[in-house]
């Protein structure tokens, strides 16, 4: 897996929150061989540094929101496809950190997504509501988890395109320079 920590300078950010961030993509607490916090991008690579965008797709939804909650001066631009697990009763839960979310926020949902019901989906609509990220969703009539995975057998194309097609233009509209 590729070290997050090259593409991101995390020098103004503190250490709790480089931690959590950590803990987030491993999946562990206070371990992970996938965040290496605290460096610049390599001299010579062609990591940018400032705004960035992200998408994750089922858990990685989670993850999304939770960079954009620990790295809002970073992460301006994030879509979450399918996502799970983003509000919970956990004190790690992504909905705490609403408050801090920046830029815009996109969500596609499957309407027959079972690990998402329609009552999260408004839940965290009315969480975001009122908040400093501009917050769009997307539910897709006779959606399942996984419709916007090209390789699963519940694909959706027609949804899968439209999610895209938001995304693109939050990235034109947030990270081109």
């Amino acid at each position: 897996m590729r070290d997050v920590g090259a593409l991101i300078d995390f020098a103004g950010s503190d250490n709790a929150a480089r931690a959590a961030l950590a803990s987030e993509a491993s999946g562990q607490r206070g371990h992970s061989k996938s965040v290496r916090a605290g460096h610049s991008p390599e001299p010579g690579s062609s990591a940018r540094t400032g705004a960035m965008g992200s998408i994750g797709y089922c858990m990685g939804g989670r993850h999304v929101l939770c960079a954009a909650g620990h790295f809002p001066q970073h992460f301006v631009a994030s879509a979450s496809l399918h996502g799970t697990a983003m509000i919970s009763e956990r004190a790690d839960s992504p909905h705490r950190l609403a408050d801090r979310f920046r830029g815009e926020l996109y969500c596609g949902y499957g309407e027959r997504d079972r690990h998402t019901p329609p009552e999260l989906v408004v839940e965290l609509a009315r969480v975001l509501q009122g908040s400093a990220v501009e917050f769009s969703y997307l539910v897709h009539r006779g959606g399942e988890h996984g419709y916007a995975l090209p390789d699963r057998d519940v694909f959706d194309k027609q949804a899968a395109n439209r999610d895209w097609e938001r995304i693109f233009a939050m990235f034109r509209r947030r990270l081109q320079a």
